[in-house]
């Protein structure tokens, strides 16, 4: 399959599954709404029956300033209120995942059949599907990126050493190796994190097309990747327009948020429009890189290449 032809696909599988999109925004809006019920409003309550001026917290709104003055004025209500905020945020990153593993697995199983329709039941059998091998494989996935920045904080002191060392001779030479170690750096950062990150959408994408453990998932990933060099440049080019259209609008927005009068009144429904916008473009990227893989291993590239012969384990679909 070609980029194209994964991109029409993306396009195909991501506008018959709008809903994806609307759960993910109602989602957003939701978790937005409980952080200021539970959160940013009983923050305000307590600095305000501590003494605090309510002009001055409105004039002076932020959420550092608030726990700021909470805590110079009773630490104990502060912690009750970290924690509330702490537990919060679990919940809220554990829904939300729980939702992103719902779309991926209605997104994979829309492009397995094509006659397949969305429904919120399939939606939960999906989530529950893909919960625990997803979280396992991202937890795997951090700990693989945690080494890498270990690695390169290690390699950096070796080089920042002989910097130091060929300054005390050669300023010339040592600014010479500065520049050339910066870009070595920057370069291998580069392709250190995009090449993380496609391990990681394209290991998603084993898991919602065919399952595996997690280890199998990572080792089919790479591999994949690795005999397929062509899956990286494509999910490159999807994160880089992904990225690119994402600054183009959010440019867009700050010249209608600078328009005299009016600017602050559009600058409010834009940003709405802004966040329709990304959710859409990032189920797209996943779309098109779901659909790239598929085509990939049906198109008889996963014999030829000895893909997932033993690490992908196929499922059978869920029941709804």
């Amino acid at each position: 399959m070609t980029f194209t032809d994964s991109f029409k696909k993306g396009f195909e599988v991501v506008n018959k599954n709008w809903a994806v999109v609307a759960i993910q925004l109602t989602a957003i809006f939701i978790t937005l709404t409980g952080f200021v019920i539970l959160i940013a409003v009983p923050l305000v309550l307590a600095v305000v029956v501590f003494g605090s001026n309510l002009s001055g917290i409105l004039n002076n709104f932020s959420i550092e300033h608030l726990a700021s003055l909470l805590t110079s004025k009773h630490l104990t209500i502060a912690i009750l209120l970290a924690l509330l905020f702490t537990l919060y945020m679990i919940i809220v990153m554990l829904i939300l995942f729980f939702l992103y593993g719902a779309s991926c697995g209605v997104l994979a199983r829309s492009i397995k059949d094509p006659h397949y329709e969305f429904t919120i039941n399939g939606f939960y059998v999906e989530g529950k599907r893909m919960f625990f091998p997803l979280l396992g494989y991202n937890t795997v996935i951090g700990l693989i990126a945690t080494a890498e920045v270990i690695a390169l904080i290690v390699c950096y002191f070796p080089v920042s050493f002989l910097i130091e060392n060929t300054s005390e001779n050669s300023s010339q030479m040592a600014n010479f190796l500065e520049i050339f170690a910066v870009l070595i750096s920057l370069t291998v950062l580069f392709f250190l994190v995009s090449g993380t990150l496609s391990v990681t959408v394209y290991g998603t994408a084993i898991l919602a097309l065919r399952g595996g453990g997690v280890f199998q998932t990572v080792k089919a990933s790479v591999l994949f990747i690795i005999n397929k060099p062509s899956a990286y440049w494509f999910y490159l080019v999807c994160i880089l327009g992904f990225l690119g259209c994402s600054l183009a609008m959010m440019m867009f927005g700050f010249i209608i948020s600078m328009l005299p009068y009016v600017g602050k009144v559009l600058s409010i429904p834009f940003q709405l429009l802004l966040q329709v916008a990304q959710s859409y473009m990032g189920f797209l990227v996943i779309a098109s890189v779901f659909s790239y893989y598929y085509g990939a291993n049906v198109d008889g590239s996963t014999h030829s290449l000895g893909i997932l012969a033993e690490t992908a384990v196929p499922i059978n679909p869920p029941q709804e």
